[in-house]
């Protein structure tokens, strides 16, 4: 799978997958691998790019492409898609705290958020997860300002590494399928069972479908007992809304803890 980092905080999140053989790492920002033009405006920076022919030789197949909203190289965000003419593209967008955004920055961020839900909804790319650093940011706890951003970056790649990871491998159990081609709005997080809680890294509204991936030590799934009754009762329990249907993985892995991760979809317009 192609990982490409557009702008500042996308290039240090597509950096964290360097530690996974599965990905082809690509950074697009200004002096960076592949070198964008500076820009004043969103508008400029559309205008600026140009397609990066050795790029776009490279990437083709699964691609997703990671950006932090309120910049202003959003702007060449749909000029870098438009170039990938072989590949699959999807994009990560992870949404900043409102709080540290000037006006224009909230404003540019407000654009590219309604903008790429309709490039989903459209078709124009794979799927959009949507992220927030707030949320995730609520999820880990206290964070101090040193380990902030570094720390939210490492949770997006190693979560996104372990769906996609378990999405490619055998499993125990599962009924999994493809979402439903119109639910191409998605966001990620794990559950956790110590509170029968959803967590997610966006708070996507009108989820129409959601998958559990379960991973188990082998030790768990040999000694404990009503394992599947427990699995079926979380899910049960799990605060389903009307019109939203639930999937699972079970998978055996390497690691002594045990993980469920959860995958969310929706086909409705996020406000």
């Amino acid at each position: 799978m192609n990982i490409i980092g557009l702008g500042k905080g996308g290039c240090k999140i597509a950096k964290q997958f360097e530690q996974y053989s599965q990905y082809k790492i690509f950074c697009v920002d200004v002096k960076e691998e592949y070198d964008l033009t500076e820009s004043k405006t969103m508008e400029e920076a559309e205008k600026n790019f140009q397609p990066f022919p050795e790029l776009t030789k490279k990437v083709k197949g699964p691609t997703c492409v990671f950006l932090v909203g309120g910049g202003i190289v959003s702007g060449s965000l749909m000029a870098l898609i438009g170039s990938l003419t072989d590949a699959n593209v999807s994009v990560a967008y992870i949404r900043p705290d409102k709080n540290f955004l000037n006006p224009r920055a909230k404003l540019r961020d407000n654009l590219v958020y309604k903008v790429l839900q309709e490039y989903a909804r459209s078709g124009a790319i794979n799927r959009l997860f949507l992220l927030g650093n707030d949320t995730i940011s609520d999820i880990l706890g206290d964070l101090s300002i040193a380990e902030y951003f570094e720390t939210i970056n490492k949770t997006i790649a190693s979560t996104f590494h372990m769906l996609n990871y378990l999405d490619n491998i055998s499993s125990v159990m599962s009924n999994v399928s493809e979402p439903m081609e119109v639910n191409r709005i998605s966001t990620l997080g794990y559950y956790d069972s110590s509170e029968g809680e959803e967590k997610y890294f966006y708070d996507l509204q009108n989820i129409r479908e959601k998958n559990f991936f379960y991973t188990f030590s082998q030790k768990t799934l040999s000694e404990e007992k009503n394992l599947l009754n427990k699995i079926s009762n979380q899910i049960m329990n799990a605060g389903q809304e009307d019109f939203t249907t639930v999937s699972y993985s079970i998978t055996s892995t390497s690691y002594e803890e045990n993980y469920v991760y959860l995958l969310a979809h929706t086909n409705f317009t996020q406000e």
